[in-house]
């Protein structure tokens, strides 16, 4: 069905209302408790070598790597280190008389720390492992409530724990001369992460509002087909995918998650031309069905131009 004609929607307006159900979580890191701590178990003599690079401070990216700030470093025989230059800083041992270590851990050296040596084995008497971890989003509840009053909710601003962003009237996202085109298409089953990779679709005037109804399909129960509509609406663990575009809100993150992974989804994105909508996920943890791409499965969508 395409260019059928909308009526009487001039006055109904549209505000994007968020709610955040847990606060954003910086990145940073936890030092674990102070501890005696074997650092090496290869220093055989004092002869040995221990390679390391410390600093007084570190930070934390949202991806959870850590950068030693004002880093040194060094690779010396075990008695030629000066080993009171690592206490109240972060230090890296990262290699022996065997090479480089693979994995080396990161501590931190209070004040009062001493460094022995009993061989084979290079102690400290007061270690605090260093545990990074990224920034967690915020989880937001985003819904989109219409009415036909202008003054139901807030231009701007808070009411409340909500805040309201209004979006328009919807004939005027839409152009005044707004057609509505419904269609479907079949999941692939792909994730992408990047805008270059991004799913798809196209239409022959530029979008101004898209909604991915739901997914379509045939339950085991019964030989016909039924539609499972896409919904914002809180079950037990999780507040499902948003699946709308609307113009003005590219690069927006549209799902919401209160799992444990916490993550904001996808984003869309709109071509130049207004032709094309993208969509990609923004998260590692994102599946196919948070994008609407599940494997095979036919999703039924409105678009208003």
């Amino acid at each position: 069905m395409s260019g059928a004609a909308v009526e009487d929607i001039g006055n109904l307006h549209v505000w994007r209302r968020e709610l955040e159900l847990e606060a954003e979580i910086p990145a940073g890191y936890t030092l674990g408790s102070a501890q005696q701590t074997v650092l090496l178990n290869t220093v055989t003599s004092t002869s040995s070598y221990i390679s390391a690079e410390y600093s007084p401070t570190i930070s934390v990216n949202d991806n959870g790597d850590i950068t030693l700030d004002s880093k040194s470093s060094g690779s010396q025989k075990y008695s030629s280190w000066n080993f009171s230059n690592w206490v109240g800083k972060f230090v890296r041992i990262t290699g022996d008389d065997g090479g480089t270590i693979s994995d080396p851990k990161l501590y931190y050296f209070p004040a009062g720390t001493t460094f022995s040596w009993t061989s084979p084995n290079f102690i400290a008497s007061s270690a605090q492992l260093v545990t990074p971890h990224g920034r967690t989003p915020a989880v937001v509840e985003t819904v989109y409530p219409t009415s036909d009053n202008l003054t139901s909710y807030p231009e701007d601003g808070y009411e409340g724990e909500y805040y309201y962003k209004y979006l328009g009237a919807l004939a005027a996202l839409a152009g005044n001369s707004a057609r509505i085109e419904t269609g479907y298409y079949y999941g692939t089953g792909v994730v992408p992460t990047t805008e270059a990779e991004a799913l798809e679709l196209t239409f022959d005037a530029p979008v101004k509002f898209l909604w991915i109804l739901g997914s379509v399909e045939t339950p085991s129960y019964s030989d016909g087909e039924y539609m499972y509509p896409n919904v914002i609406a809180p079950t037990n663990t999780h507040y499902s995918p948003a699946p709308f575009y609307m113009q003005g809100l590219d690069g927006i993150g549209m799902a919401n998650s209160v799992d444990a992974h916490r993550y904001t989804g996808f984003v869309w994105v709109r071509s130049l031309d207004g032709k094309t909508l993208k969509r990609y996920a923004t998260q590692a943890d994102v599946g196919a069905i948070t994008l609407f791409n599940t494997f095979n499965t036919k999703y039924v969508y409105i678009a208003l131009f």
